[in-house]
């Protein structure tokens, strides 16, 4: 048996066919490349624990993960992050898993999946590519947003497509800034008719389906549509894309290799 252990850690969903469809895959093409490691899973998210437990489905938190880990004997070990910025949840990663890096004789943390701003500019330019727009259309990504001081990454982002000139791709969130007002504000000034909206998180679960596309009328979906947008969302999981899988790769190549 191997003594090598990849603990790839998420938020996590109650959503089981996103997870199968972003956090799987995403476990899945790890294990594919890295044979010679064993790959775990942990969440960092309570409530969704507590809710799959509820429906028999019990996903280990990083303590329990990395105690499991101990126990079968594996003595290197990479803590992999799918996480998109290093926010509050990154951070409790980073506080959960400090305890272990003694018991280990190879102890590593992933960074989170947009930690350079080559990740941002390769972000921009392959959501550029994915989501083609004509002159009247414009593209909202949406995350979900913090009061931890890494919801600047967003802003980051919207910099990067206006960078590029393409200020028709823009950044908003359900929780931070820009929120959705904010980013109806700088749709406005485009002058555009139709809106595609799409998820900037990992799955697609309960912001994709209900803030983001949800039939509410305080959903963004509904919200534009009321200032007489069309509108056509795209609900899928940033593990659907194959250009995030080759990231996620990447950095975990980057990992290994420290």
């Amino acid at each position: 048996m191997s003594n090598k252990a990849i603990l790839v850690v998420s938020f996590g969903t109650t959503y089981l066919d996103t997870l199968k469809k972003n956090i799987e895959n995403l476990e899945n093409k790890i294990a594919e490349k890295h044979t010679d490691y064993k790959v775990f899973r942990a969440f960092t998210s309570k409530i969704v624990m507590k809710k799959l437990a509820e429906k028999g489905i019990f996903i280990p938190d990083v303590t329990e993960a990395l105690e499991k880990i101990q126990k079968e004997g594996f003595n290197e070990v990479i803590v992999f992050p799918t996480h998109i910025m290093s926010g509050f949840e990154y951070d409790k990663i980073c506080r959960l898993a400090k305890p272990f890096e003694e018991k280990f004789q190879s102890f590593k943390i992933g960074n989170e999946l947009l930690c350079t701003m080559d990740d941002i500019d390769y972000f921009a330019e392959n959501m550029i590519s994915e989501y083609p727009l004509s002159c009247d259309e414009a593209m909202i990504f949406v995350g979900h947003g913090t009061e931890h001081h890494a919801n600047i990454l967003y802003s980051a982002i919207n910099y990067m497509f206006f960078h590029k000139g393409h200020s028709e791709y823009m950044i908003s969130t359900v929780e931070g800034f820009p929120d959705f007002q904010e980013t109806f504000a700088d749709l406005a000034k485009q002058n555009k008719k139709k809106v595609k909206i799409a998820p900037l998180l990992l799955v697609a679960g309960d912001h994709a389906t209900n803030d983001i596309a949800g039939d509410e009328e305080d959903s963004l979906k509904m919200q534009l549509k009321s200032k007489g947008y069309e509108v056509e969302p795209y609900i899928k999981g940033l593990g659907e894309y194959e250009f995030i899988i080759d990231l996620y790769l990447n950095h975990l190549e980057k990992v290994m290799n420290k």
